[in-house]
């Protein structure tokens, strides 16, 4: 049988600190963060870059070879879909294997520049900060997250997709400063809730369901039997049954629905994609079951989400 229910859901912790903070613009008007530069970049074979000190709060993440990163003195072997979240003004080295290039990407996140500001589009990789522009940089509060994170980003993964979408709009150099402040809001709070998800490392789950939840990740679009799933974390189908009511508090089946809704969700709100290629991408092929899903999980309309969360959606 496929995987659908009709049974409402409790909104997720992340729906509700976007209402509170990006909808009210209570996050935006107390700390002004802001997204200046996102970029991919290759580290050639046997190769080591270093910078002294970075005036960012910076995310990196392994996009295929991996390497070895050190920052602040603690070094990591960054593998493909590993994520670093780091520290303001830190001292980060590059290192390539012998045999293989280095694919890595980041986006540096300004914590705090206040508004009415002219804004440059760069960051600082030195140990000196004079220009003026520069001078109104400056560290903050970011919902807790302080001093060096790690977790993982896997495909279809809210953070993943977000990710790649603030890549591709710094590709395109679009000039809009209200996007880039509206992007680095949501992708602190995606940050905040992908470390206490089922890949954070401090989190003492059975492989077995770990490798349940990665298969749905990485399959949303897909139509999913239960045996499938079971037989990723091989288990019986109750065995899958218990060890997600156990440690995620949700069957199955609840889990896939809230995980789809929650990435047509952000979809929705980061892109221009329609409630229909959303649907699809997420495995869900009729729109009105889409709709009425989305409903139940979120509280609200398809439309009227959009209206309220959407960064290209302006009342102005």
């Amino acid at each position: 049988m496929g995987l659908r229910s009709n049974n409402r859901q409790d909104y997720y912790y992340l729906y509700i600190m976007i209402i509170i903070y990006i909808k009210r613009g209570e996050y935006l008007d107390i700390y002004n963060p802001i997204i200046l530069r996102a970029n991919r970049a290759v580290i050639p074979p046997g190769s080591i870059t270093k910078f002294p000190k970075v005036q960012s709060r910076m995310l990196l993440w392994c996009t295929g070879n991996e390497g070895k990163v050190t920052a602040n003195g603690s070094s990591f072997n960054l593998k493909k879909d590993m994520f670093l979240f780091l520290p303001w003004n830190h001292s980060i080295t590059y290192a390539a294997y012998p045999d293989s290039s280095f694919n890595i990407a980041g986006i540096h996140l300004i914590p705090h520049i206040p508004k009415g500001t002219e804004i440059t589009y760069n960051i600082n990789h030195i140990n000196t900060y004079n220009d003026q522009y520069n001078s109104m940089r400056s560290d903050s509060d970011l919902l807790g997250l302080k001093g060096l994170q790690r977790g993982s980003m896997k495909n279809g993964t809210p953070l993943k997709y977000l990710a790649d979408y603030i890549l591709s709009w710094f590709k395109r150099e679009l000039d809009e400063e209200r996007v880039v402040r509206e992007m680095a809001c949501q992708l602190l709070y995606e940050i905040k809730y992908n470390l206490k998800n089922v890949h954070s490392e401090n989190r003492n789950i059975p492989l077995k369901l770990k490798n349940m939840v990665i298969f749905l990740e990485q399959n949303l679009a897909s139509s999913i039997e239960l045996s499938e799933i079971a037989a990723v974390g091989e288990c019986s189908i109750p065995t899958a049954n218990r060890l997600f009511k156990k440690y995620l508090n949700q069957s199955p089946v609840k889990w896939l629905q809230e995980k789809r809704i929650r990435v047509a969700a952000t979809m929705l709100s980061t892109s221009t994609v329609s409630s229909a290629e959303a649907s699809l991408s997420v495995g869900i092929e009729d729109p009105y079951y889409f709709s009425r899903l989305f409903k139940q999980i979120m509280g609200t309309t398809v439309s009227k989400y959009r209206m309220n969360n959407s960064i290209f959606y302006s009342t102005d």
